[in-house]
């Protein structure tokens, strides 16, 4: 890295990296390793790593070599160059930097997805439903994916397509959206609850490939 570059990022208190998912790519990956070993705290960001627990450990390797690195470099000064510092140094000096790493998990990926056709010579803009991109083989080895999240209207949606594939249904009246116990009597039904309500019908969908996998092939 250019010399004036660390130099100026000396003086930052923090750097924010977007993106960071890049680190895995095979073009460029280079160019991000080296910004995410800044030895500064730093905020990484990323709306598409798969395995982030692994990225985490990766980083934390990372933080604790600079912090064996940054203790080597201290003990081995002479002793007598702390005694030239003035007090505020000396004070800054003892200041330990954190060498934390934290994984904090932001889901926003429960907006609706669209998809751009060509019908008719005439572009059209339809909704797709995640559920479309599931097969039930997939869902029967790994289950359904945590980051495939559901918008309200989508889980809705889900239980409808739910109920005309299965009239019989045995957990039809307690699914119901208007009878499902989080939301019934409520003026206001929070992000939380319709959250509950969408891990349900996904448990639910677990247990129809169990007993039946042509009802999911149906219903997705």
């Amino acid at each position: 890295m250019d010399p004036s570059m660390i130099q100026a990022l000396k003086l930052k208190q923090r750097v924010e990296e977007g993106s960071v998912h890049c680190v895995g790519g095979e073009i460029g990956a280079e160019v991000w390793e080296h910004l995410v070993m800044i030895r500064c705290p730093f905020l990484a960001l990323s709306a598409t790593t798969s395995n982030p627990e692994h990225l985490t450990e990766w980083l934390v390797l990372i933080k604790r070599y600079w912090q064996y690195a940054e203790s080597t470099m201290e003990n081995s000064g002479p002793a007598q160059n702390t005694l030239k510092l003035s007090k505020k140094q000396q004070q800054k000096r003892i200041e330990k930097p954190s060498y934390r790493v934290r994984l904090v998990y932001k889901e926003y990926n429960d907006l609706e997805k669209y998809v751009c056709s060509l019908k008719d010579n005439d572009f059209i803009i339809e909704h797709y439903h995640l559920c479309a991109a599931l097969t039930v083989n997939h869902m029967q080895k790994y289950g359904i994916p945590l980051g495939l999240g559901f918008s309200p209207r989508e889980s809705v949606l889900l239980y409808d397509a739910m109920v005309h594939v299965w009239p019989e249904w045995t957990r039809m009246q307690e699914l119901e959206p208007e009878e499902f116990r989080w939301f019934k009597n409520k003026i206001v039904i929070m992000r939380a609850d319709a959250k509950k309500y969408e891990e349900k019908l996904k448990k639910e969908m677990i247990r129809w490939i169990q007993l039946d996998p042509s009802k999911v092939v149906k219903t997705i």
